[in-house]
């Protein structure tokens, strides 16, 4: 992605894409095609999270890098990450389908809510137990 900017204030107003990936493309429901030499990410970014394309003029003006998870429905696939880093006067992200693994983790973060609760509480008469009270002295 190149940076496009506004001529006047010299601010940054959209990105024109120079190479895509044909999978992302598709994530996007666009063809290559239509997306190389457009400026197209500021409407693309709306679908997924507005605040994200202000993170994209951050990574450009400071040089940061960006890594971030997001959920976007696709078929089978629904989970992402991406890593951006500057490159020149814009930058360069790649994309990879996460869904595998985010589902494992939450499978994993459930069966660990589902085990405290075991751990705590009394199966019976679902009434804190000893070590829930010990927990709880501990925080306060």
């Amino acid at each position: 992605m190149q940076a496009v900017c506004n001529s006047a204030t010299g601010d940054i107003e959209d990105f024109c894409c120079l190479v895509i990936n044909p999978v992302i493309a598709k994530a996007f429901g666009s063809k290559c095609e239509e997306i190389i030499g457009k400026l197209v990410l500021k409407k693309l970014l709306a679908c997924l999270e507005p605040e994200l394309f202000n993170h994209f003029v951050n990574l450009v003006e400071t040089g940061e890098a960006l890594k971030q998870d997001f959920y976007h429905p696709l078929g089978n696939s629904c989970w992402y990450h991406f890593v951006a880093v500057k490159l020149d006067d814009g930058f360069a992200i790649t994309i990879r389908d996460i869904t595998g693994r985010k589902q494992i983790e939450l499978a994993l973060q459930d069966a660990n809510q589902k085990l405290e609760q075991l751990a705590n509480f009394d199966s019976l008469t679902q009434v804190a137990n000893r070590r829930c009270f010990d927990a709880q002295l501990q925080v306060e």
